[in-house]
């Protein structure tokens, strides 16, 4: 009798679909292929399945690593303790906010070597490093024009591409202040 129960259980399961899946099946909410339990950052919750689309709106989403924007730069002629520079300030953007302090940039002016320097203060997300080159010398002669071209690198290693701006040097000390 007792066997015979099972059996009728059994049918009416089959016949109704219910019971067990088996692993692998689209049900299954462990299955790697479909399932949230497949990321490596997991809520484990077995109700919702992570793998949505757009993928920004799964929450074990993480984007790519971005690297470091130059948006803007700006230069402009100062004079401090009698010595004229030019002021660079290079505003930035990182999407990761992952450009803590020091953050280094790249510089080559012309094609003179490539020199990496460093900001001190973190910016997050966003800010502006200032940089100064020393004009009037012999590398920088007045009335000459280079192109000078920066790079940024965020906490992450990530390098922004490289921008240039070509900055003509006053001839005239009392030119272009900032």
């Amino acid at each position: 009798m007792l066997r015979r129960l099972s059996l009728v259980i059994t049918l009416a399961c089959a016949i109704a679909a219910c019971g067990p899946t088996r692993r692998g099946g689209s049900d299954d909410d462990d299955d790697a292929a479909n399932d949230d339990d497949s990321a490596a950052i997991d809520d484990d919750d077995a109700t919702d399945d992570d793998d949505s689309t757009p993928p920004e709106d799964d929450d074990d989403f993480v984007p790519d690593p971005q690297a470091p924007e130059i948006f803007e730069i700006e230069v402009c002629q100062v004079t401090f303790s009698g010595n004229s520079f030019g002021l660079f300030t290079i505003d930035v953007v990182d999407p990761d906010g992952d450009m803590n302090a020091p953050v280094s940039y790249r510089l080559q002016i012309g094609s003179g070597p490539l020199v990496t320097h460093e900001w001190d203060e973190p910016l997050g997300e966003a800010g502006s490093i200032a940089h100064t080159e020393q004009i009037g010398q012999s590398d920088l002669p007045r009335g000459t024009t280079h192109d000078f071209r920066f790079s940024v690198r965020d906490s992450a290693n990530h390098w922004s591409d490289e921008e240039v701006v070509t900055w003509t040097i006053p001839a005239n000390s009392d030119l272009e202040p900032c």
